[in-house]
């Protein structure tokens, strides 16, 4: 993680046999300082932000459906409620196909983000569910990532 100046190195550690995320943080240009450590109870099915978009993807989605996942970021863990909120035709590197539109609320109060914004995610609407399209809103910007290429995919 670099911010300006501030340049931060950090690894979790799940360990699904003792039900415990290990957060580790260090600063590599003062490498004497001791590391940053947060650990947290975990449940079986806790998932850092980008395993859990690929959890998404593999359960049954359709336009209405609601689910709570477990996000654990930088050792702490949050019940993140999700939302299908439509299906649209989104134009992709694949042309125009039907997507499910996907909202994790991570922004807001006791969220993974404490601050106001929003996320969606634009999932394709088959059995691969391939992410094709993203949008953050934040006080800081917007932030909109669209799928470029793609290659081994199955059908």
């Amino acid at each position: 993680d670099v911010q300006k100046d501030r340049v931060r190195e950090s690894e979790a550690d799940f360990d699904y046999k003792e039900l415990r995320v290990t957060f580790t943080e260090t600063n590599p240009k003062e490498p004497m300082r001791p590391p940053r450590k947060i650990a947290s109870e975990i449940h079986p099915e806790t998932y850092d932000m980008v395993s859990a978009i690929y959890r998404l993807r593999m359960l049954p989605l359709q336009n209405g459906t609601s689910l709570e996942l477990n996000v654990s970021d930088s050792g702490l863990v949050y019940k993140v409620p999700v939302k299908v909120t439509a299906r649209e035709r989104v134009k992709t590197i694949f042309g125009k196909v039907w997507c499910l539109k996907v909202e994790p609320e991570v922004f807001g109060p006791e969220r993974l983000i404490d601050r106001e914004g929003s996320m969606v995610i634009w999932l394709t609407d088959d059995a691969r569910k391939i992410p094709v399209r993203a949008l953050v809103h934040s006080p800081v910007g917007k932030v909109d990532i669209k799928l470029k290429a793609a290659k081994n995919l199955r059908s």
